[in-house]
């Protein structure tokens, strides 16, 4: 579930809705296969072409990519805050040092009342989101994705997902912090559909 205040939107799997590139291009036809895209100043667009469903699934050696975009910087640190997030719900603590440290200084201050509808449930692995498009310039980024706000978290008695899944467009916002990036805000996405876009989850 999701928890909105302001531009940031901090991730629970049951509530509502939370590197650098050059010009964009249209987005095109994608699934899961990999590519690289690097931390420079160029711009990644693509639009996946496959059925909306989420799948869970135990990463192995033979698991396939997310997503096109793994290898890019602004990815990893996006996977990072989601992964991250997880952890901090099953801690149940808001105050998880290693996800406040995936946010700019100012987001990780306002962070603490974001996870109040997930406290109590379970992660059963970083939350689930596909990256459709990136973009970026100088020290900020977007990382445009399709995200599974709902249906991930569980009853940690029963192990069966609290609510229905939801996916729908969430975007990153990312700030350069040195060689890395830290998340800044994530919010609704505009201008896209995910309706035909892949979104598996992956178990710890």
């Amino acid at each position: 579930m999701l928890r909105r205040a302001g531009a940031l939107v901090l991730v629970g799997a049951v509530a509502s809705l939370a590197a650098c590139g050059g010009g964009d291009e249209p987005p095109a036809t994608s699934s899961s296969t990999s590519s690289s895209s690097s931390t420079s100043s160029t711009s990644t667009t693509a639009a996946p072409s496959t059925t909306t469903t989420t799948t869970t699934a135990a990463p192995t050696k033979a698991s396939p990519p997310l997503s096109r975009f793994e290898g890019d910087a602004r990815v990893k640190a996006a996977r990072k805050w989601a992964s991250e997030y997880g952890r901090a719900v099953n801690a149940k603590n808001p105050k998880y040092k290693p996800w406040l440290a995936t946010m700019t200084t100012a987001t990780a201050k306002r962070s603490a009342g974001y996870m109040k509808s997930d406290l109590g449930t379970t992660y059963p692995g970083p939350l689930p989101f596909t990256p459709v498009k990136v973009t970026g310039s100088g020290g900020t980024a977007k990382v445009m994705t399709c995200m599974q706000f709902e249906g991930w978290a569980t009853d940690p008695k029963t192990k069966q997902p609290v609510s229905k899944v939801k996916i729908s467009p969430a975007v990153f916002d990312l700030t350069r912090a040195g060689s890395s990036w830290q998340m800044s805000s994530l919010y609704d996405g505009e201008g896209y559909s995910c309706s035909k876009v892949k979104v598996v989850g992956r178990a710890w």
